[in-house]
């Protein structure tokens, strides 16, 4: 697959010992958007073998990072069943997908407002916007009405953005409040019969 820009490669490794081979080892590559770890959908490679396994090149990107990861047999095996029982061909897409979901449930709609507004600078179309929430593990709803995206997050509270960028959440029915917060003006000093005398020696000279 091709790597884009601001990816990470993560890289599993296997032990397996055997009467007929002494020691084995499984590489297991996947290459992830740096954003995420929250949505993740381009660009994975997969490896396996022994010595003669391919690596991936050491300097694939300057913002890619590389993790090694060491799984239990048991988790393996788990992997292997989802993938099976999901109809998947590759053991690397059915990974991607079990990480996706394990950190879209650690989500709070502050944090899809966020990635909202974020992605609002360089995408205008809500549409195009929409596609980031459709099948995300806590959004059970997604519409777009009168030039706002609108979506339902879990616990029965409410996301939504405009076509200007003002990202709001509901967590009443029908009562929407700015997300984030304003912060609170400061208040000018008044003047008048409430304003406290000046400490100035000079304002208490008459001439």
């Amino acid at each position: 697959m091709r790597e884009g820009r601001n990816h990470i490669r993560i890289v599993f490794t296997n032990h397996c010992n055997s009467f007929l081979h002494k020691s084995r080892i499984f590489y297991f590559h996947m290459l992830l958007p740096m954003s995420s770890f929250i949505s993740s959908n381009k660009g994975f490679i997969y490896t396996t073998g022994t010595k003669n396994a391919k690596y991936p090149s050491m300097a694939d990107n300057e913002l890619s990072e590389r993790r090694v990861y060491v799984l239990p047999k048991e988790q393996l095996d788990r992997i292997r069943a989802y993938q099976a029982n999901s109809g998947l061909t590759s053991e690397v897409e059915a990974v991607r997908r079990l990480l996706d979901v394990a950190l879209q449930l650690r989500d709070t709609i502050e944090d899809l407002l966020n990635k909202l507004r974020s992605k609002f600078a360089d995408e205008k179309d809500l549409r195009v916007l929409a596609r980031d929430l459709i099948g995300h593990a806590l959004v059970s709803a997604v519409a777009i009405k009168e030039n706002q995206l609108e979506f339902d997050f879990a616990g029965g509270i409410r996301g939504a953005i405009d076509g200007s960028g003002k990202t709001m959440l509901s967590r009443f029915e029908d009562h929407w409040e700015t997300f984030p917060k304003p912060r609170p003006t400061a208040k000018s000093p008044s003047s008048g019969w409430d304003t406290k005398p000046s400490n100035d020696l000079d304002d208490e000279i008459p001439f």
